[in-house]
């Protein structure tokens, strides 16, 4: 399995990254990083460096038996000390909560 990125700008300032998983000739997922990409304080390459060693961190970390859910903070902060790009990610983001009320809520 391995695991690819690129950065593409689409015509604007800003750089919307894709990550995908994918064996010989198939395609296991597809990820789109934005948001929070943008931000990042080193520019369009070191984002996308972050991006990569993150999704990798969480890949070897769930082929490894973790729970990503419960552990998911320390996979990547585990990563830190091995990319700096994602360090300075954290720094500047340290703690994302999704404390959000649904939009799209079923009819009764």
């Amino acid at each position: 399995l391995g695991i690819h990125a690129r950065c593409y700008t689409g015509g604007f300032k800003g750089c919307s990254c894709l990550a995908y998983a994918s064996s010989d000739q198939n395609l296991y997922s597809v990820l789109q990083f934005g948001g929070g990409t943008l931000g990042h304080p080193w520019g369009y390459a070191p984002r996308a460096a972050a991006n990569r060693v993150a999704l990798e961190a969480c890949v070897q970390a769930r082929n490894k038996g973790r729970d990503l859910a419960r552990e998911g903070n320390e996979i990547i902060r585990s990563a830190c000390k091995w990319s700096p790009e994602l360090a300075a990610a954290c720094e500047v983001w340290k703690a994302i909560k999704f404390e959000f009320e649904p939009v799209d809520k079923l009819d009764s």
